[in-house]
């Protein structure tokens, strides 16, 4: 396999993509950023606009992957965190409507506008809102031919973090 950089550049970049940004910066064209809703701009059949305030500090904040600490991002041109974000009615409905707190997932950036609607983009509920968390409630979990350093046992350690409670019983 040929990557288009070292392996471990390579990881921390795709880690880099999913989890949140603490700032939004017009160099960049899609942003994955936790952010808090103010109120409805625009609201028709197909599509909703919500104004909302980007969260800075979270649960889904990373700040590296694994031992690695990503390089700050910084540009001339940073941004405000008062945003609009343009989304689907569905996402509206199912998710931004529900709670005042949700995590766009690569949204463009058009402007002052983070646009989920495009390729590849969504709305995702706020880690605090997926799921109520039962003491009793623990996720066994196995692994095959992966190694014990694979992208499943970060993301392991990473709900366990979050306050899942999992078992890994079969690496």
């Amino acid at each position: 396999m040929n990557f288009p950089m070292n392996p471990t550049s390579f990881a921390m970049d795709i880690s880099r993509k999913y989890c949140c940004s603490d700032q939004i910066f017009p160099c960049y064209s899609h942003h994955t950023c936790e952010v808090e809703r103010h109120g409805v701009v625009r609201m028709s059949s197909g599509e909703v606009v919500v104004a909302v305030k980007l969260i800075r500090d979270g649960v889904c904040h990373q700040r590296g992957f694994g031992p690695f600490i990503y390089p700050l991002r910084q540009c001339v041109h940073d941004l405000d965190v008062n945003f609009r974000v343009r989304m689907t009615s569905n996402q509206w409905q199912h998710v931004a409507s529900q709670h005042e707190k949700f995590v766009l997932f690569q949204a463009k950036l058009k402007g002052d506008l983070l646009d989920t609607t495009v390729h590849g983009s969504g709305v995702i509920c706020s880690p605090d809102r997926r799921s109520d968390l039962n003491g009793d409630d623990v996720h066994i979990t196995c692994e095959l031919f992966a190694g014990g350093f694979s992208g499943w046992a970060h993301a392991l350690r990473r709900l366990c973090d979050m306050g899942f409670r999992i078992e890994h019983r079969l690496q």
